[in-house]
């Protein structure tokens, strides 16, 4: 799905400018979950800028789905990332003054739909992530967990090819986390949905299939967790 070839990244301050990402060949296929590690500053956000269509300003190659984005102009790029990235924060992004349906909905309301058309949507996206019948509440109102789970339902909605989640338990508490975690997987299980996580925590991206490590704007470590084979050994196949 997802194929960057020998990508390179500089910021301009002035007259000098910074290597960020140096030389990063990566591939992610359709329905992995893969997470990516990295201290502060080791350009990992940067990365999942550019594989979420977000940064058009890059050296290299970066073809989804065969199509090369490199090539795209920057609206190309902002319809693309609105038919097939939902995104998923660690602060959950939510509008406080409106109603979990509502948040919900605005992704497809830039997609030119009206919000008579997104009722039976959002209720299938509540279901898919625990929350039925929340719709009329307001997000001051849920738990940290719920509020997270609202967001996810919300990067959902537009049914993405792929999600990216950045620090998503990174306001949790442990056992909150777990259960976002969890449903991470039964997504990814059961939808076969792509996921590309950002987490510093260990324990978490170790439910993913594989672990990418950025030191220093390159790919030091590229490993899989044996998450399938803990798979088979759990449903006893």
């Amino acid at each position: 799905m997802i194929c960057l070839s020998n990508i390179n990244k500089y910021y301009h301050q002035g007259k000098n400018a910074y290597h960020v990402l140096k030389n990063i060949d990566l591939v992610v296929r359709a329905g992995e979950f893969v997470a990516i590690m990295g201290q502060s500053g080791s350009g990992k956000s940067t990365l999942i800028n550019i594989i979420g269509f977000l940064d058009d300003h890059f050296d290299g190659d970066y073809t989804f789905e065969k199509k090369n984005i490199a090539q795209m102009s920057r609206q190309d790029c902002a319809h693309y990332r609105n038919r097939n990235v939902g995104f998923v924060f660690q602060n959950f992004k939510l509008m406080n003054n409106l109603t979990v349906k509502e948040n919900i909905a605005i992704p497809l309301l830039y997609a030119g739909q009206s919000f008579s058309q997104t009722e039976v949507k959002i209720e299938q996206a509540l279901n898919q992530v625990g929350l039925h019948g929340y719709q009329n509440q307001y997000p001051l109102n849920l738990s940290g967990g719920q509020q997270q789970r609202v967001s996810i339902a919300r990067a959902l909605i537009n049914k993405p090819k792929f999600l990216i989640a950045d620090e998503p338990t990174g306001a949790l508490d442990s056992q909150t986390s777990k259960e976002i975690i969890s449903l991470f997987t039964q997504l990814n299980l059961k939808s076969s949905m792509t996921i590309i996580m950002v987490t510093h925590d260990l324990a978490v991206a170790q439910k993913s299939q594989r672990i990418i490590r950025i030191m220093d704007g390159t790919i030091a470590s590229d490993q899989e967790t044996g998450y399938e084979s803990r798979l088979i050994n759990t449903n006893g196949t």
